[in-house]
C-alpha cells in the first residue's frame, strides 16, 4: 500500500507459483489481476464500498478506495491491520516485531538470481513493479507446515542506494 498514490498491491505465491496477483491505482487502473479474487475482496470488487468525493465533483475512478482493501488484505494475511477500525480477533501491531539482516554479496551473483526471480515475468506487475527499481532486493521465506501442505510467506523489503 502506497498512501500518497492511493495504491496496492500484493501477490499470493503457493507452492512456488504465483496464485492471484492484484495491482492498482486510481491514476493508472488496475495494473494487474491475476487468479481468482479472495472472499475479502468480493464485496469491493462488486462496488459495495464507493468512495465518497472530497474535493472534486467528479468519481473516484475505481469503484472501491485501494487503502480500505489494502487493510483487509492485511488482516486476512497477517490478522492486523494499521489504521481503521480494529477488531476483537486483530493482533496488536506494535506486537509485531520485524527483525532487520544486512546481506553481504561480494560477487553479485546471489542478488541477480533473486532479482531474476522476481522479475515481472516470474512474480508478476506486483512484484516486478516494484523490483525494477531497486538496487537490491532481500527475499526471506518463512513457512510453516499446515496439515499436508507448507504455506509461506515471503517478504521483499527493497532496499535503496
Amino acid at each position: 500500500m502506497h498512501s500518497v498514490s492511493d495504491s496496492l498491491s500484493f501477490a499470493v505465491c503457493e507452492d512456488g507459483e504465483l496464485v492471484h496477483s492484484l495491482c492498482l491505482s486510481p491514476d493508472d487502473g488496475i495494473e494487474e489481476n491475476i487468479g481468482e479474487p479472495y472472499d475479502f475482496e468480493l464485496p469491493y470488487r462488486a462496488g459495495e464500498h464507493p468512495v465518497e468525493p472530497m474535493f472534486s465533483e467528479d468519481p473516484y475512478p475505481l469503484p472501491f478506495h485501494p487503502l480500505e482493501l489494502g487493510e483487509l488484505a492485511l488482516r486476512a494475511f497477517f490478522g492486523f491491520i494499521v489504521e481503521g477500525k480494529i477488531e476483537p480477533d486483530d493482533i496488536d501491531p506494535l506486537d509485531v516485531h520485524l527483525h532487520a539482516f544486512r546481506v553481504a554479496d561480494p560477487t553479485g551473483r546471489e542478488q541477480a538470481e533473486r532479482t531474476a526471480r522476481c522479475s515481472p515475468g516470474n512474480r508478476g506487475a506486483a512484484h516486478g513493479r516494484h523490483t525494477a527499481h531497486a538496487r537490491r532486493v532481500v527475499t526471506f521465506d518463512a513457512g510453516r507446515a499446515t496439515g499436508n501442505r507448507r504455506k509461506s510467506l515471503t517478504v521483499i523489503m527493497i532496499l535503496g542506494a
